[in-house]
């Protein structure tokens, strides 16, 4: 349907950092990145929305960067579209693949 979605559980300090979502299909592919901040305060706090969109392969909704308590849980939504629905894969830093 286009969603992807990564949680990380129980944040610790060793999941602060940049997360990379990255949409492929047979158009070509693209990429968001989004990172995790660790704070004292249990609130969360989201950054604004950007649309991107190309004719084959678009984010519909791009992951947010996002502050979360240690112990908390952070949550990245992407949505995206195109012709065939692309694939989504999630990274931390620039190589290690995440599963979801």
């Amino acid at each position: 349907n286009g969603t992807a979605v990564l949680q990380i559980k129980a944040v610790s300090k060793t999941d602060a950092g940049d997360y990379l979502c990255k949409a492929s299909n047979a158009a070509g592919s693209d990429s968001s990145k989004s990172k995790v901040t660790i704070k004292d305060k249990p609130a969360v706090t989201v950054t604004k929305k950007e649309v991107v969109e190309s004719d084959k392969l678009f984010f519909v909704e791009k992951p947010q960067s996002i502050k979360v308590s240690e112990k908390g849980i952070a949550t990245f939504f992407a949505k995206v579209g195109g012709d065939p629905i692309p694939n989504v894969k999630w990274m931390k830093g620039k190589w290690r693949q995440l599963n979801h």
